[in-house]
């Protein structure tokens, strides 16, 4: 666990992700599947944003046959191949000078979990 410390100054905006769909989950699933296993299947990158299409379009099929892999992207529902879109982001503008504990409380939940 990292535990920083916030500040006004380091810390103006803070920011939550929401994971719509379990779009995050679906992607950083094939993300992962991308890294562990591109030289089995011959991808040309371990990078899953550097992949191209036709490539893009197999991993649905290479995840579901391949034996380590299908029950993990069963569990979440499936895969995602694009990253999620930005719109499922909410940024918070915190005011330091009227609130302080609660600007802390807030800007640490959101940088720990």
């Amino acid at each position: 666990i990292i535990m920083s410390v916030v500040t006004a100054k380091s810390c103006s905006y803070c920011y939550v992700d929401f994971d719509v769909d379990n779009r995050r989950l679906r992607f950083s699933t094939a993300a992962a599947f991308v890294d562990g296993t591109d030289t089995r299947y011959g991808l040309s990158s371990k990078d899953i944003l550097d992949l191209g299409g036709s490539e893009l379009s197999r991993l649905e099929e290479l995840i579901s046959t391949d034996h380590e892999w299908a029950d993990k992207a069963s569990e979440c529902g499936g895969i995602q191949t694009r990253p999620p879109p930005s719109s499922c982001r909410i940024v918070v503008k915190l005011f330091w000078d009227l609130a302080p504990l609660a600007c802390e409380n807030f800007a640490t939940l959101c940088l720990n979990g």
